[in-house]
């Protein structure tokens, strides 16, 4: 299934503005993003990390190659949406913020 879903990827005409991260340790994947580029900046979405391997750097290496895919990709800037866990490394790392959003949800 894993295969046949790379292929699809591979086969999108917007797949050379798209990639996909993983961290990797011990032969297991303990984190992952994505990076989008598109008119001059990169998007960083859904930096994840297992819980178990959370604050050992795994966010943060993920974050900072995304930022240089981003950079050799030719962008100068970079947004992401930062949780209130991740926004103290994401500070660090040099992002600010812009735009403050809220979250619904829809009652049942």
């Amino acid at each position: 299934m894993e295969s046949h879903l790379a292929r699809i990827e591979a086969q999108r005409a917007d797949n050379a503005d798209i990639v996909r991260l993983a961290a990797v340790l011990d032969d297991q994947v303990v984190g992952t993003t994505t990076v989008i580029t598109a008119h001059g900046i990169s998007g960083i979405f859904i930096v994840h990390v297992a819980e178990n391997h959370r604050r050992r750097g795994v966010g943060w290496a993920l974050s900072t190659a995304a930022l240089r895919i981003g950079r050799e990709r030719g962008t100068d800037f970079a947004a992401l949406i930062a949780s209130p866990t991740g926004e103290p490394m994401y500070r660090r790392i040099g992002f600010t913020t812009v735009s403050q959003y809220r979250l619904f949800s829809m009652s049942t």
